[in-house]
């Protein structure tokens, strides 16, 4: 406790109160001695006076009374005055004028050596009352000892004297036990006073202090959370112990907040009114590509701009959640900044309403639409491919009849008619029914659900080595250089017609992607219990727009195909459990990669 003129003031009026009650105790005790003795002589001279009257009776004859009688009288009155508090401790009759001692009776602790002066010196004195002298002859144990004489008148003569020797001690012991109690007493009650100010003080003390100490504790708090409360709080403890445990709980829901917004399934991101990134999720890192490092406290156009997204769509959708307005339901297309693969994100956008006025952040919900656009794209394929189905199955046969009927007459009218010219007619009409009953079976094939039967284990390599002459042989018309290195045997449970008509149908397109000549390679190899062929040219290539609609039915790029070819060869593959790849690069090539799982024993 810091000394300042309050404090001294405080001990200086408790050490001057400490000091009169001092005084006090020791003036009553002075005055309480005082009162006590008077009382103690008073009552030792009525005691003396009473016997001095029973003497005077027994010895009104001298020379007729009994020493023995008058020895137990006084014995008898020294056992009844020695008790406290007269504590009596001798008595004594002198003869008068004989000066003898008639009788005299001690107590046995009885030690003092004075002698009554000359009883013929007191006689003049003791004629009218008794004689009282105070001695003090053991100052080491503040004793006194108190005297008293007492004449013995008979017809006005002295006769005698009756003398007490009597000692104060046990009172003296008494008073001075009492003085020293209430000196104790006084003393601790001015400790008790003393301790209760410094007490009072420094509950005065820290009733000013502690709230201006928690509130700048508070403060602190906000800026730094992990600040620990001041050790002088006392009186305010409780409080700083619930903001301990409030602050606790708080972070406790922030981290649960924070984990709910870590691993939600929906993107999320809060955009700050400047228009700086604060917050992200996992789930915007996977969607985006991105990382903690390249968002966060990013401006958000720029990040957009890498995503290819158009600046100017976010900047109208900015000022309409500036204007109040908030946006339910937008879908947002952008490029994986890794895979480069199209995404889709259907956003709600909202005003974050935790910023301060005048001011207006964003929050941006955004759920990954991309694997739902591909499955809606894929069943509507399917129905494309379930409508050339019915199609194909409701109409071939009914076509296919009359251009049988049709091409057998013109075979006929061939035969009968010799001209050359009319023959070459002839040709060309049969071949345009063959190119027509060709397009019929690809319909039929597209629509005919690929089943196990009619399949059986078939070498690879002797498929492609079947159809070598014919894919060589139209390669050496263009000028296409055909290389095929040996090609590992492995067997495939497959329907080998099928099969040759998917390699064949790769083989032309990759020609007819050469037209001035170039490079056919056909490899194969083994991996993992798949056979993987791969057949590549280096003609002029597909754009990337065209390879997402390459497997599509009727999509050609070609002015005379009927863009089936493909279609039919995924539809063969996918039908033998494999997998049909295509990668390609505008004038550098393209490249067909087909996986067929080997032939197992219990696989028929």
């Amino acid at each position: 406790m810091r000394l300042n003129h309050s404090t001294i003031g405080i001990a200086a009026v408790i050490i001057l109160s400490a000091s009169l009650l001092i005084g006090l105790i020791y003036n009553d005790y002075k005055n309480g001695c005082k009162i006590i003795e008077r009382a103690y002589n008073v009552s030792l001279e009525e005691s003396g006076q009473l016997l001095v009257n029973e003497i005077s009776k027994s010895y009104l004859h001298r020379e007729h009374f009994d020493r023995g009688t008058l020895q137990t009288m006084l014995q008898h009155q020294l056992r009844r005055l020695s008790a406290p508090p007269l504590q009596v401790e001798q008595i004594g009759l002198i003869d008068y004028p004989a000066k003898t001692m008639i009788a005299k009776v001690t107590v046995p602790a009885f030690t003092s050596d004075r002698s009554l002066d000359n009883p013929i010196s007191l006689a003049p004195r003791l004629k009218n009352g008794h004689i009282m002298s105070t001695s003090f002859p053991n100052m080491d144990q503040h004793t006194f000892e108190v005297e008293l004489a007492f004449p013995v008148i008979q017809n006005h003569v002295l006769v005698g004297v009756v003398y007490f020797i009597a000692s104060e001690m046990t009172i003296e012991q008494t008073l001075k036990s009492m003085f020293y109690h209430q000196l104790l007493i006084g003393l601790l009650i001015a400790l008790l006073a003393l301790l209760v100010t410094q007490f009072i003080y420094r509950f005065i003390h820290t009733v000013n202090t502690e709230p201006t100490e928690l509130v700048g504790w508070i403060n602190r708090l906000v800026e730094d959370p992990f600040v620990t409360p001041p050790s002088t709080l006392h009186l305010l403890n409780p409080l700083t112990q619930t903001i301990l445990k409030m602050r606790k709980k708080l972070y406790q829901q922030e981290d649960l907040i924070h984990q709910v917004i870590k691993h939600a399934p929906l993107a999320i991101i809060s955009i700050s009114h400047t228009g700086a990134i604060e917050i992200i999720n996992d789930t915007f890192l996977a969607i985006t590509g991105f990382s903690e490092g390249d968002v966060l406290g990013k401006p958000i156009l720029k990040i957009v701009s890498r995503l290819e997204i158009s600046r100017q769509s976010i900047q109208d959708v900015i000022q309409k959640i500036h204007s109040g307005a908030n946006i339910r339901s937008l879908e947002i297309s952008f490029i994986h900044t890794i895979t480069r693969e199209p995404k889709v994100v259907e956003c709600s956008i909202v005003a974050n309403a935790l910023t301060t006025q005048n001011t207006t952040g964003i929050i941006v919900f955004a759920e990954d639409l991309t694997t739902r656009k591909q499955w809606e794209a894929f069943t509507a394929k399917i129905d494309r491919l379930n409508l050339i189905a019915e199609l194909a199955a409701s109409t071939a046969h009914e076509i296919r009849n009359p251009l049988t009927t049709v091409r057998g007459f013109l075979q006929l009218q061939r035969r009968r008619n010799q001209d050359l010219n009319g023959k070459d007619h002839y040709h060309i009409m049969i071949e345009e029914i063959d190119r027509v009953d060709d397009l019929i079976s690809e319909y039929l094939t597209l629509a005919r659900n690929s089943v196990q039967s009619g399949r059986e284990p078939v070498e690879i390599r002797s498929v492609i080595e079947d159809l070598l002459p014919l894919i060589t042989a139209e390669a050496n018309m263009k000028g296409v250089i055909m290389l095929v290195p040996d090609l590992p045997s492995g067997f495939c449970l497959a329907n080998k017609s099928e099969l040759k008509q998917v390699f064949l149908n790769l083989g032309k397109n990759a020609l007819d992607a050469m037209p001035n000549g170039g490079t056919l390679s056909i490899f194969g190899k083994i991996e993992q219990n798949f056979y993987i062929l791969i057949i590549s040219d280096t003609g002029i290539g597909i754009s990337q727009a065209h390879l997402q609609k390459i497997f599509d039915p009727f999509f050609t790029t070609k002015s005379t195909g009927s863009g089936l070819g493909l279609a039919i060869s995924k539809k063969i593959i996918e039908a033998h459990h494999g997998l049909i790849q295509v990668e390609s690069e505008i004038n550098r090539g393209t490249r067909f990669s087909i996986e067929l799982p080997l032939y197992r024993s219990d696989d028929l």
